[in-house]
């Protein structure tokens, strides 16, 4: 799918190469439309421990600091104070990444945060003050020509979705020279971008149900559409973001120059183009450290059941760059009942008296089956006798394969007096039990397990070390290990989740072909009269046709406001196949016996509002009988967007801008931020080599533009950028209903 001579245009949607072509995963970068789950789940202690690194790598000289043990103390002490979750051992893992994470600052100038699969690679000296003045100067005459286009309180003013490709429309150069530059003559190679026939069939009532108003509405919006008809709302057949092509300048280097022009952005602006060259070159290593190479093996189908699909066991790899720190499938418990607690049980033992008082009524029954020459009527007695013996059995089952509860012994009524004096959860001072306690010692033995029995966040060092962990010898450790035995798939024994490391090189590993990027150019603008922005909803950047894999974003131009943030999330698997409450699930509930069960499955709500806890989930939601359509997104975290700060991030996660204000609020302010948006090298696409600029109003500053049906006016324009809006909105709604929903209770 690239050119590598001269010849026609072959890239998707062109020629014999369909649009919605893609190149097994395993040959390109993921991105976040199907091709991402992160596995396993990130515990709340880990997404803890990666947003305080990230906050004290905002502080001014940390990497230095971070060294001087005055300072870490003290940090210490400030950190475990104030944070939930955090631990003595998750503060010594952290100091130790800390230094190393300042060790490569100082050798690469940026570094790895929320680094937990995923990752965002942040930094405050890859791009200079001067670049940013640079930049912001450029754009001065392009910021004076228009407003731009604003929407939910942000200024476009570089928008990739203003005169994109239109198929059946735009004019595309078909014939491509030996070096990839435009053959621009002769005219004959002009030619309109070939039609599609939409596959969106339903689209029309889906907009209407998305438009409903309902609570959660993507589900709604696609449950009359079938699987491949979903599929098609990943992809627009009718536009097109239009990337530049970027050449690399020296070979081993990310020294990079644009040879077509970026769309919305007159090439008249020279020195703004000199410095998206700089900035896309800034941006490429830190995209080496964060994307995602594609793989096969998580894609593991799931186990048919009576009752729908199970999850499937987990035999994958932790695709992600980063190991996870912490790896459990299942939640350690403190203070587990002890093991003579059944003998104050009087009620168990008054029915499992019965019970064997009952089961040697049948047994004596079945002594006294008559001889096969008896008559007809001694049978039938005998028959009667020994149903009716079974039917009183029956209501007693629970009692079955119990061992007899002999009394308690007065040394284990000792132990429980001094098990029912120990000190609260919290508490210091031991209990003073009431005159007669004993004869109400199994209620309140019931209710002190009920209070002692607690989870436990599992911690970092536990089933590997720091070093280990950074030299990737931990082998996908887990604290409780996955569930080997299992109703669902009893055959399969699944394998651990280890994480093989991997490096991209953007500048060799496509030194010849370039790379393709999309530039969006945006800002908020506050007022005394209007001094807060609201924020933005989540996104994740293309539809499929754009094969967005990267983003970089660049704060160039900051004034008067309180610090903005980045917001990231992902989708994670949360199937009970993973954890071992899933084959209690699937267990025959009406021969459960809780007399078998460990003592947190009978005083708690089983494992469901402890696993909640430790990853982070609503317990609620997290039951298939309750959830309202709650989304398996988990929050990684947010990360600051100051003045002059880069970020990069892989396009398997979604991303949303927090609301700020105007920090002095009698006078203006703005935001402003240049995004650049990386298609997977892998491809190519149409770009701005191959379509001439399709606005009429640059057209008729040359001469060009009047008559030209080629040129899009501005009305129309908008018209299509609305247009592409709810398609992109149709994309997120698909993708949602794909993820489905929980599906642990």
């Amino acid at each position: 799918m690239e050119n590598k001579g001269a010849g026609p245009l072959r890239v998707p949607g062109f020629g014999d190469i369909p649009l919605e072509e893609e190149l097994p995963i395993s040959r390109r970068f993921a991105h976040g439309i199907k091709e991402w789950k992160q596995v396993p789940a990130i515990t709340q202690r880990e997404r803890t421990m990666v947003a305080v690194m990230n906050e004290l790598t905002d502080r001014p000289n940390w990497d230095m600091d971070i060294f001087n043990q005055y300072t870490v103390d003290r940090w210490r002490d400030e950190i475990l104070g104030s944070t939930p979750c955090m631990s003595e051992k998750a503060w010594e893992w952290c100091v130790a990444e800390l230094r190393d994470k300042g060790a490569y600052l100082k050798d690469n100038g940026y570094f790895r945060v929320l680094d937990t699969g995923s990752c965002v690679c942040k930094s405050d000296t890859l791009v200079s003050q001067g670049l940013c003045a640079k930049f912001r100067s450029g754009l001065e005459s392009v910021l004076a020509q228009h407003e731009g286009h604003r929407q939910d309180g942000v200024y476009t003013y570089v928008d990739p979705s203003l005169y994109p490709l239109v198929w059946g429309k735009s004019p595309v150069l078909t014939q491509v020279a030996r070096q990839g530059d435009v053959v621009s003559s002769p005219k004959s190679a002009e030619e309109r971008a070939p039609e599609h026939a939409d596959k969106r069939v339903g689209s029309e009532r889906v907009q209407e149900r998305m438009s409903s108003g309902r609570h959660e509405p993507w589900h709604y919006a696609f449950q009359e559409e079938e699987y491949e008809s979903k599929q098609a709302y990943f992809w627009s057949y009718n536009f097109q973001w239009l990337p530049s092509e970027v050449e690399f300048t020296k070979s081993a280097s990310t020294d990079v120059r644009l040879t077509s022009y970026v769309n919305g952005l007159s090439p008249t602006h020279t020195s703004l183009y000199e410095s998206l060259e700089k900035i896309i070159s800034l941006s490429i290593e830190p995209w080496n450290d964060c994307l995602i190479k594609g793989q096969t093996e998580w894609e593991e189908p799931g186990t048919r059941l009576p009752n729908g699909w199970a999850p499937p066991g987990n035999s994958r790899k932790q695709r992600g760059r980063v190991p996870c720190r912490i790896i459990t499938y299942g939640v350690e418990w403190e203070n587990e009942a002890p093991e003579w607690t059944p003998l104050f049980e009087t009620g168990r033992r008054s029915r499992l008296k019965t019970y064997l008082d009952k089961l040697a009524d049948v047994e004596a029954i079945k002594q006294e089956k008559p001889p096969k020459d008896a008559d007809k009527r001694t049978k039938m007695e005998y028959k009667l006798r020994l149903k009716e013996a079974q039917r009183r059995l029956s209501g007693l089952s629970d009692m079955e394969g119990l061992e007899p509860l002999p009394e308690p012994t007065p040394d284990q009524w000792i132990k429980a007096k001094e098990y029912l004096e120990r000190p609260e959860p919290g508490l210091g001072a031991p209990i003073v039990l009431p005159e007669g306690w004993e004869q109400n010692a199994r209620l309140l033995l019931s209710q002190k397990i009920r209070r002692l029995l607690q989870y436990k966040h599992p911690e970092p060092g536990s089933a590997f070390s720091y070093d280990q962990w950074k030299h990737g010898t931990h082998g996908g450790r887990a604290v409780v290990d996955m569930v080997t035995d299992r109703p669902i798939n009893p055959n399969a024994t699944p394998l651990r989740t280890p994480h093989e490391p991997y490096t991209v090189c953007l500048q060799d590993e496509f030194q010849c072909q370039g790379l393709q990027v999309i530039t969006r150019i945006q800002g908020v603008s506050l007022s005394p009269e209007n001094p807060e922005y609201a924020g933005s909803t989540w996104e994740l950047a293309g539809q499929k046709n754009e094969h967005i894999v990267a983003i970089a974003i660049l704060a160039y131009d900051v004034h008067n406001v309180t610090k903005s943030h980045m917001s990231f999330r992902q989708e994670t698997e949360v199937g009970e196949g993973f954890f071992h409450y899933g084959p209690y699930l699937y267990q025959d509930k009406q021969n459960r016996n809780r007399y078998k069960e460990p003592a947190h499955r009978i005083y708690k709500w089983g494992e469901v509002e402890a696993i909640s806890e430790v990853f982070g989930f609503d317990p609620y939601q997290m039951c298939g009988d309750h959830h309202d359509f709650a989304l398996p997104m988990l929050d990684i975290g947010k990360v600051a967007l100051p003045q002059g700060r880069l970020l990069t991030f892989p396009n398997i996660m979604e991303s949303r801008r927090e609301p700020f204000r105007l920090e002095d609020p009698t006078q203006p302010g703005h935001h402003r931020w240049v995004t650049l948006m990386l298609v997977d090298p892998n491809y190519r696409i149409c770009s701005t080599r191959n379509v001439p600029p399709q606005q009429a109003d640059w057209k008729e500053k040359d001469g060009e533009g009047k008559g030209n049906e080629r040129c899009f006016r501005k009305e129309e324009a908008e018209d299509h950028r609305r247009e592409m809006e709810k398609e992109r909105a149709w994309m997120q709604y698909a993708r949602y209903d794909r993820m489905g929903t929980f599906f642990f209770c």
